[in-house]
């Protein structure tokens, strides 16, 4: 909380109210105060701005309650920003005595354009909107240590109308539609994602154990894949011009370091049809029909 009060550039208040509770004795120690204090803020914010290096966040509005007691603060906050309504409630630690963290986020086509994403030389969102929900509960995570067993989370998201593009190329890779959840308890996380891309659809659905040391057990199918825009990605010898793809692949085992796949089992089945690959003959390009 700290941390993030440090980071306001800007703020108009529309509106704020303050009551606070606590013993006189903790006046003369701030630092228990958080934890021997109670109240409530009530607030009404316009135009707080978030400085995030180049990147500022400009939160239009911005209204609710903070409860606080016991050091643990309970926010109920809607606002909106990026383009998007949000909201936040949960319970949130104030002191380091308090180790469990418990909030509820959901957000509505939220402009991907407008997030304060670092700059890309490589693929970018060049259009898109999101929506989702995100919940999490349990022990808070210790910086480099695995995440606690009793640790939950679930996020559901759908993003519509996703463009991607790269610098100075006229090439785009477009997605209309892209949604998925994911549920994490017990170490492990499942998860299932469908979506449409190269004019044809894909499904991925599995499991990943352990997430500071993966191990997978999941698959991918797709159906109806237009191979020829995968020049996209990378033109050239091996790149198909023409073709059609349905199949799918199923991967289990560790998520493979320095490219050694000896531990990670691969299963794949397909099937491709109208198939034309350049192949190479001295300086000259041959199309190769399947």
């Amino acid at each position: 909380v700290d941390k993030t009060l440090e980071k306001i550039t800007e703020l108009q208040i529309k509106d704020i109210s303050l009551n606070i509770q606590a013993p006189l004795a903790a006046l003369k120690k701030p630092k228990a105060l958080k934890q021997q204090s109670s109240g409530q803020l009530n607030f009404n914010i316009k135009n707080a701005i978030l400085n995030l290096g180049a990147n500022p966040l400009q939160i239009n509005t911005l209204e609710g309650t903070g409860k606080w007691s016991q050091g643990v603060l309970q926010p109920d906050i809607k606002g909106t920003a990026l383009g998007s309504q949000f909201g936040l409630k949960g319970k949130l630690p104030l002191t380091t005595t308090q180790k469990n963290i418990k909030a509820d986020i959901n957000w509505t086509e939220l402009d991907i354009t407008r997030l304060p994403l670092p700059k890309s030389e490589s693929w970018h969102p060049e259009s898109g909107n999101v929506s989702g929900a995100f919940n999490i509960s349990g022990p808070l995570p210790e910086t480099g240590k695995a995440l606690p067993k009793n640790l939950k989370g679930k996020l559901n998201f759908k993003l519509n109308k996703l463009v991607l593009a790269q610098p100075n190329q006229s090439e785009k890779i477009s997605l209309p539609t892209l949604e998925g959840n994911g549920d994490y308890q017990n170490n492990q996380l499942n998860y299932q994602i469908i979506g449409n891309i190269f004019a044809g659809n894909f499904k991925s659905n599995g499991a990943v154990k352990d997430l500071k040391h993966p191990i997978l057990d999941n698959q991918i199918e797709f159906t109806n894949l237009d191979l020829s825009k995968l020049k996209l990605l990378k033109s050239g010898t091996g790149i198909p011009t023409l073709g059609i793809a349905s199949g799918n692949v199923k991967l289990k085992g560790p998520v493979p370091k320095d490219g050694n796949l000896d531990n990670l089992a691969i299963e794949t089945s397909f099937n491709v049809a109208n198939l034309s690959l350049p192949v190479q003959n001295s300086k000259k390009m041959f199309p190769l029909v399947i």
